[in-house]
């Protein structure tokens, strides 16, 4: 029984020896037979330095386009309305279309005789005076019935009358009828340039 117990580590030794494919640890095969990319199915994530770094790696981006159009702040309105021999021109921005169609409407009515030329528009940004929709029949109509090539312009709380009336009266009653409809927390003043035919200067 002795010379069997011998021959196995030889026999073992000439298998290493020559190489012999069968020969090899099946365990040590299998490790190596096994694909690389079941190892690191994953792909590793990079990890932050810092909690600061990993709180501004969570934080999404802004909007840039979000950013690029902010909404700007609403505006008072603009009125230019000026007679020109038998046209009267109205110019300007006021908020709402449907005070723009009354305005003009009640002008078209009122001054039946003069051509209402609508270059008005009506832009949504702009704060809503409260009284663009009574300023035609209120102010206007009676304004270019008493004024020769009348003018009233407003901008920034600032009524200014450009034109002639006939009668030193009619000097203080329109600026008492300015004051009285357009007047609000935007009013602030008036500039009454309104002259008297035949006078050089103004009434005070």
């Amino acid at each position: 029984m002795k010379p069997f117990r011998t021959a196995v580590p030889v026999l073992s030794l000439l298998c290493t020896l020559l190489l012999v494919p069968g020969c090899e640890d099946p365990q040590l095969a299998k490790k190596e037979s096994q694909p690389s990319g079941e190892k690191n199915s994953e792909t590793p994530q990079p990890v932050p330095d810092s909690p600061k770094e990993a709180q501004e790696t969570q934080k999404p981006k802004p909007d840039s386009q979000a950013e690029g159009t902010k909404q700007k702040k609403p505006t008072e309105a603009v009125l230019d309305i000026v007679e020109k021999g038998e046209t009267v021109t109205v110019k300007g921005s006021i908020k709402s279309r449907f005070e723009k169609k009354d305005l003009l409407h009640q002008l078209e009515v009122g001054l039946p005789e003069m051509k209402i030329v609508d270059e008005l528009e009506s832009t949504p940004n702009r704060i809503a005076m409260g009284w663009e929709g009574r300023l035609g029949d209120a102010l206007l109509v009676p304004f270019f019935k008493t004024v020769e090539n009348g003018e009233l312009h407003y901008d920034k709380g600032i009524v200014r009358l450009e034109g002639r009336i006939k009668r030193e009266k009619d000097f203080k009653i329109i600026q008492m009828r300015v004051i009285e409809i357009i007047n609000g927390p935007f009013s602030r003043d008036i500039e009454n340039n309104l002259t008297v035919e035949g006078k050089k200067k103004a009434p005070q």
